[in-house]
Parts: C-alpha cells; structure tokens; sequence
C-alpha cells in the first residue's frame, strides 16, 4: 500500500520539477486507503480483462445471469446496486455480442428476463478461467490468510 500513496504522490508532477504533496494525515483515512485498494484490484483486472472487452460491471452481471436464470433486469439492477436506466445499454451490449439473450417475461410483459445464450455459456469458461488468475494474483500479494481476512473485514463494512 505504501507504493500506491507513492504513486499517488507522484501522479499528475513531473518528476524533477515538483514536490510531493503533504497527505496532511489523508493516508491514514479508511475511504483512502480503500479507493488505493480498489484502484490496485481494477488495474489488474482491466489489463486481464481487456482483451475480451469486460469490465467489473459487466462481469458482476454475467456471473448474475449465470446463476440466476431469467432474472430481469430490475433484479439485476437491484443486486448491482445501480439505477435500471443505467444498465440498459450494459445490458445492451451483452445482447449485441450474442452473451445474453432478453425476452419478455411471461409473468409480466412488462418486464424483461436475462438468460445466457449458448455462445454465453461458452463465454463464461474463459471469463471464469480469467477471474481464477485475477483472484490468485491478489491471494499472493496479501496471503491467503489475509485474503479471507480481508473479504470478511469488507463484508462487515456492508
């Protein structure tokens, strides 16, 4: 963690011409140490993920539809914790790629369901195989022991 307050120090100045900045205590704030940490975990799973275009929203939502067969779309919004206006084009895009198929429900037309397609099940082997390596890559950095400690020191912030 010490390497990233560096890096925040130094980003954005040139490296000769500018001091680093007086954290003025900030490195010892929870929200701060936090979003370092979150910044650390999306760089790695951006350059893993990158290659088949899939952000953490979007994974967060394949892994729901998985192994939620035909939720809708308001669920999903719900378990994500964004406004359903705000999924649409997300899920839109997962519909254009052929990953996600969404039909009416037939309980109530004017709703929709998510499933995965075919080609979106295939898709998933790869997408699972890669967050495996994302995971295994942040248990080394903390330990595993830490890892699990961590999950649950997070788990009681919610």
């Amino acid at each position: 963690m010490a390497d990233d307050i560096a890096a925040a120090r130094r980003s954005g100045a040139s490296a000769s011409s500018e001091r680093p900045l007086d954290m003025a205590g900030l490195e010892n704030t929870l929200g701060f140490r936090l979003r370092l940490a979150q910044q650390y975990v999306f760089r790695d799973f951006v350059t893993r993920f990158s290659a088949i275009e899939i952000n953490p929203v979007l994974y967060s939502a394949l892994i729901l539809i998985e192994k939620n067969r035909r939720c809708r779309q308001s669920e999903l919004a719900m378990a994500l914790g964004v406004q359903q206006p705000n999924l649409v084009d997300r899920i839109d895009s997962l519909v254009q790629r052929g990953l996600v198929s969404r039909t009416p429900d037939p309980q109530d037309r004017r709703a929709n369901v998510l499933m995965l397609t075919a080609t979106g099940k295939g898709f998933m082997v790869g997408l699972h195989a890669i967050h495996d390596q994302h995971t295994a890559h942040l248990k080394r950095q903390l330990g595993e022991d830490e890892y699990a400690v961590l999950i649950g020191l997070l788990d009681k912030l919610r």
